[in-house]
């Protein structure tokens, strides 16, 4: 059966309501049709050269295959929500998930153990690196694949949803700041993209920039890339060891990940080097806490803290088919425990041909910047609590990121529901 144009499947598929199996119509029709069949001569990749082809086309950013008791489900990430897009049965999932093995240069035989891999994947005359992850559970084998697409990570800065007041303060801090920038959220809030988009903004001649990551995403013209490689002797302290050898005037470490990381990081920004870099914190705030879990200490802390920013990606309501609607019993309650002004204004969507019925049409960036003044570092060092630094930062009238996608929702460009999903730490932003 020939492979369908991943633009023309997105067209075809745009009334569906890409809310069960079946999402991505076409691509359950093709696996299905493809599993009938006898597996052709050679290396068979039809199956996963389908799907992978139908992701792309529907600007998927990862791929999910989920073991069921009867076979496996496939799901793809549109605009930050996971979408229900095929189903297959077992012996038919085993194939897709041997030639998604072969492609990434993974033994085909049973996972005992997670094994993450990567390659790249031609789509046309374009080159798509695929990120696998793969873990074992009770029913089978998970895949989780990430589709890095380039293009995500060429935003320049002034494209991720800032506000004006907060990118002067992320430029002028990125031109003179010392210490560590911290980028802080949960997976899939957009870190990486900040991160390769701030390389992008300093990337100079006059500048030299090393990163140290685990993988590197993406490849980066004008930097130099460390990649962690634990089975050459390459960890966390000795690239950086390296690194500060190197005169480099900015660092960037893709993420801390655990106390190694944690301080080593410390350190670069102790030996005067510019360190940026992200960890998992549900705001600004929360970062303190996590460094200190890792017996990190206040002192050092405050005296290498710069700039940290907490964000959130939230899927951007479709401006064809958004209706305005009013609040329910449930939002209401939810704003009244926290203390929350009702929106003025609240929107919804039904979904149309425009947004190939999802009812959003791609997704935005909630930000919150602290920049820390001398009474906050000094307030680090004698050790304050994360419940009194969060009043503090609200007697400067602080910014969190619930005033911030407040705001969006009473613009109309995102639906509170949406907001309400991002996990954020209410208690840091409600009356401000």
């Amino acid at each position: 059966m020939p492979h369908e144009n991943p633009s023309q499947t997105a067209q075809t598929a745009g009334t569906a309501t890409l809310e069960a199996v079946g999402t991505v119509a076409l691509l359950h029709d093709q696996l299905a049709a493809l599993a009938d069949t006898a597996p052709s001569a050679g290396t068979d990749r039809r199956l996963a050269d389908t799907m992978l082809r139908a992701a792309i086309g529907h600007v998927a950013s990862d791929i999910h295959i989920d073991p069921l008791e009867s076979g496996v489900i496939i799901r793809f990430r549109i605009n930050g929500r996971l979408l229900d897009a095929a189903s297959l049965r077992w012996d038919d999932a085993h194939r897709l998930i041997n030639q998604i093995k072969t492609l990434a240069g993974i033994d085909p035989t049973a996972v005992f153990t997670p094994e993450d891999a990567r390659w790249t994947h031609d789509v046309g005359e374009d080159k798509v690196d695929i990120r696998v992850s793969i873990a074992p559970c009770l029913r089978g084998p998970k895949l989780a694949l990430r589709l890095l697409d380039r293009s995500r990570i060429e935003l320049p800065l002034d494209q991720l949803g800032l506000e004006a007041s907060d990118l002067v303060i992320l430029r002028d801090w990125l031109q003179g700041g010392a210490g560590m920038l911290i980028c802080a959220g949960p997976t899939g809030s957009g870190k990486t993209t900040t991160l390769y988009a701030l390389l992008r903004e300093l990337a100079h001649p006059a500048r030299h920039i090393i990163t140290v990551e685990d993988p590197p995403e993406y490849q980066l013209d004008g930097i130099n890339q460390i990649a962690i490689d634990p089975r050459h002797g390459i960890d966390f302290p000795t690239a950086i060891r390296a690194v500060l050898r190197l005169d480099p005037d900015r660092v960037m470490l893709g993420e801390i990940r655990d106390p190694v990381t944690a301080h080593t990081a410390v350190e670069a920004a102790q030996a005067g080097r510019t360190v940026l870099t992200s960890l998992h914190a549900s705001d600004t705030v929360a970062t303190i806490a996590q460094l200190r879990n890792w017996q990190l200490d206040d002192h050092s802390l405050a005296a290498t803290l710069g700039l940290t920013i907490a964000q959130r990606r939230v899927p951007v309501l479709c401006q064809q088919c958004r209706e305005e609607t009013k609040l329910d019993p449930s939002q209401q309650r939810w704003l009244s425990s926290h203390g929350l002004a009702e929106p003025t204004q609240t929107f919804t969507t039904r979904g149309c041909h425009h947004c190939a019925g999802t009812g959003v049409t791609g997704c935005r960036g909630l930000f919150e910047l602290w920049l820390a003044s001398g009474d906050e570092r000094d307030a680090i060092r004698c050790g304050i609590d994360s419940k009194d630094l969060r009043r503090l930062l609200q007697r400067r009238q602080h910014r969190g990121l619930v005033s911030q996608g407040l705001a969006a929702v009473n613009a109309g460009e995102i639906a509170l529901d949406h907001l309400r999903g991002c996990a954020l730490p209410i208690s840091s932003s409600h009356q401000e």
